[in-house]
């Protein structure tokens, strides 16, 4: 993979960090709402409790109080301070004025005031240690001082602490669940994604043009899929299109080139039939086999340059003109050595190399055993044996017993053995294309 594209995220990853984030933060804000509701019904719950009792607190000692009877008010506050959790009760007259107290608390101005008629100091509430309310005393329809009871809130942090509890147990369940969800939902996202850029990878890697599903459940990759398959098939029809006409310019000039000695073009596609049959004995690649059958055509395409008086000569060629014949296969290279068409290019390398000898005893350049490439092996072997076959100006057609024992005789000298052995192993298939009609 590409090192900058590795380090790009993937849309599974982004669906996940995006759920995380999303389920984080509402979570945290459902924990948050929680704990603040919390809070706010602990000091609604704290606020009635305490206001009831200064005000039955009030009624009970506003008599003594109008009176001035302070033992009688201290007896009162002394039953008040049995109540769990106070601190402190004090009363006060209508100036302000201390009349009785009880209790070791001591009222601080960051204690937040529980009133009737305000809303919870929640904020306050969760940094406080105590909290206190203030209730007026009235005797005959006449306020006379006040009450006032500090208490503590030791008991919220426990109270706080099991909502915590509740709530994260809660939000992790829901964070495992939604996680769950997103690899479904990214799965089901990234599935098809995945399949089609492994077709869009394709022909870059091994020119292939292959078809995705377009049966995702989303529309968008639905239509993305049908849109590239859509263009796959206008690219398949451009390539078969540019290949048919690269076979066009193959055949072509494979049979002007073979037209010098072969009216009728026929040693070139029967060297074709038979390079298919070794190579397919040698359970080649069909796709390479197809090319080798494709390229083979070509493998004389250099005695374009050879003098008809040397072609065509019936006797015996002298060293010279041996040489000059031999310049074939360099100059059926040299035409089409550098091509960008990788079809042109075995071409190449087939006529340079279909007359090396496994032996070494070969040209143009006496390569030797698996040193000459396979596609020069396998049209060596075809190329002889449609020779053998064929009438020639100077020679009759030989018998296909008779060619076949050359071939078998000559396995590990001239030719590879491993392609004999592939050629005759289907000798009934190489029978069937020269079959002669009876006389």
């Amino acid at each position: 993979m590409d090192p900058e594209l590795a380090r790009v995220p993937t849309i599974g990853r982004r669906i996940g960090t995006l759920v995380v984030l999303v389920i984080g933060l509402a979570l945290s804000l459902m924990v948050t709402l929680g704990l603040y509701s919390e809070i706010q019904r602990f000091g609604e719950t704290k606020r009635d409790s305490m206001l009831t009792t200064a005000r039955l607190f009030a009624a009970a000692t506003s008599g003594d109080l109008a009176a001035g009877r302070r033992d009688a008010t201290i007896q009162t506050l002394r039953a008040v301070a049995r109540i769990p959790g106070l601190q402190r009760a004090e009363i006060l007259d209508e100036a302000g004025r201390m009349v009785a107290e009880l209790g070791e608390g001591a009222y601080l101005t960051s204690d937040p005031l529980l009133a009737e008629d305000e809303p919870i100091p929640v904020l306050a509430l969760l940094t406080a240690r105590t909290v206190h309310v203030v209730v007026p005393v009235i005797h005959g329809g006449q306020r006379i001082g006040q009450v006032r009871l500090l208490m503590g809130v030791d008991e919220l942090p426990g109270q706080l602490a099991a909502v915590l509890a509740r709530d994260v147990g809660i939000a992790t369940l829901i964070l495992v669940l939604g996680l769950v969800l997103a690899a479904r939902l990214q799965r089901s996202i990234t599935a098809p994604l995945r399949s089609l850029a492994a077709a869009m990878s394709a022909p870059g890697r091994q020119n292939a043009y292959d078809a995705v599903p377009d049966t995702s459940g989303d529309r968008e990759t639905r239509q993305l899929a049908r849109a590239f398959n859509a263009m796959v098939v206008r690219i398949r029809e451009g390539t078969q299109e540019i290949l048919d006409r690269e076979m066009e310019i193959i055949a072509r000039l494979s049979r002007a080139a073979e037209q010098r000695d072969d009216q009728t073009g026929e040693h070139i596609m029967r060297v074709a039939s038979v390079s298919r049959i070794v190579a397919e004995g040698l359970a080649m690649d069909p796709d390479l086999v197809n090319d080798l059958v494709r390229a083979s055509p070509m493998h004389d395409i250099g005695k374009i340059a050879v003098p008809d008086a040397i072609l065509f000569k019936r006797d015996k060629l002298d060293p010279e003109e041996r040489r000059q014949m031999e310049l074939h296969a360099v100059n059926g290279y040299d035409v089409l050595a550098g091509s960008k068409s990788p079809l042109v290019s075995l071409a190449a390398e087939i006529a340079l190399t279909h007359h090396e000898k496994w032996d070494g005893t070969g040209y143009p350049r006496r390569l030797k055993a698996a040193d000459i490439p396979l596609s020069g092996r396998i049209t060596a072997v075809a190329d002889v044996c449609d020779a053998l076959l064929s009438e020639r100006p100077y020679k009759k057609p030989w018998s296909l017993p008779d060619v076949r024992a050359f071939l078998e005789a000559n396995a590990g000298s001239h030719f590879d053995p491993d392609c004999v052995r592939a050629l005759v192993k289907q000798w009934d298939r190489l029978e069937k294309i020269y079959v002669r009609p009876s006389a």
